[in-house]
Protein backbone atom coordinates (compact mmCIF):
# COMPACT_ATOMS: atom_id res chain seq x y z
CA UNK A 1 0.00 0.00 0.00
CA UNK A 2 1.04 3.39 -0.79
CA UNK A 3 -0.45 7.05 0.78
CA UNK A 4 0.67 9.98 -1.31
CA UNK A 5 0.05 13.31 0.34
CA UNK A 6 0.80 16.74 -0.92
CA UNK A 7 3.00 18.85 0.94
CA UNK A 8 2.60 22.15 1.23
CA UNK A 9 -0.94 21.87 0.00
CA UNK A 10 -2.33 23.51 2.65
CA UNK A 11 -0.50 26.76 2.91
CA UNK A 12 -0.70 26.78 -1.01
CA UNK A 13 -4.57 26.58 -0.56
CA UNK A 14 -4.56 29.39 2.11
CA UNK A 15 -2.65 31.72 -0.64
CA UNK A 16 -5.23 30.67 -3.40
CA UNK A 17 -8.32 31.72 -1.86
CA UNK A 18 -7.53 35.04 -1.66
CA UNK A 19 -8.30 35.15 -5.40
CA UNK A 20 -11.63 33.70 -5.25
CA UNK A 21 -12.78 30.64 -8.18
CA UNK A 22 -9.89 31.52 -9.96
CA UNK A 23 -7.87 30.29 -7.20
CA UNK A 24 -10.00 27.45 -6.57
CA UNK A 25 -9.51 26.37 -10.51
CA UNK A 26 -5.65 26.85 -9.66
CA UNK A 27 -5.93 24.33 -6.79
CA UNK A 28 -8.36 21.69 -8.54
CA UNK A 29 -6.21 21.36 -11.67
CA UNK A 30 -2.56 21.01 -9.42
CA UNK A 31 -4.30 18.23 -7.40
CA UNK A 32 -6.27 16.62 -10.19
CA UNK A 33 -2.67 16.51 -12.52
CA UNK A 34 -0.70 15.51 -9.31
CA UNK A 35 -2.25 12.73 -8.37
CA UNK A 36 -2.94 11.83 -12.03
CA UNK A 37 0.03 11.23 -12.01
CA UNK A 38 0.57 9.41 -9.17
CA UNK A 39 -2.00 6.77 -10.10
CA UNK A 40 -0.52 6.56 -13.66
CA UNK A 41 2.87 5.82 -12.20
CA UNK A 42 1.18 3.27 -9.24
CA UNK A 43 0.09 1.35 -12.13
CA UNK A 44 2.75 0.80 -13.99
CA UNK A 45 3.51 -1.45 -10.97
CA UNK A 46 0.05 -3.21 -10.93
CA UNK A 47 -1.13 -0.76 -8.16
CA UNK A 48 -4.82 1.03 -8.23
CA UNK A 49 -6.55 3.85 -6.35
CA UNK A 50 -8.83 2.82 -3.60
CA UNK A 51 -9.73 6.24 -2.13
CA UNK A 52 -8.75 9.94 -2.93
CA UNK A 53 -9.20 12.18 0.48
CA UNK A 54 -8.52 15.69 -0.65
CA UNK A 55 -5.01 16.55 -1.55
CA UNK A 56 -4.04 12.42 -0.61
CA UNK A 57 -4.47 9.22 -2.79
CA UNK A 58 -4.05 5.86 -1.58
CA UNK A 59 -3.19 3.04 -3.34
CA UNK A 60 -2.91 -0.74 -2.79
CA UNK A 61 -0.40 -3.18 -4.95
CA UNK A 62 -1.99 -6.49 -4.55
CA UNK A 63 0.65 -8.53 -6.10
CA UNK A 64 3.60 -6.18 -3.79
CA UNK A 65 6.56 -4.31 -5.60
CA UNK A 66 10.07 -5.68 -6.54
CA UNK A 67 12.80 -3.27 -6.39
Amino acid sequence: MLIADICGFTSRFDKMTGLGAEGAEIISREVSCTLSRVVKAGDLFGGFPVSFAGDAVTLVFPDGVEG
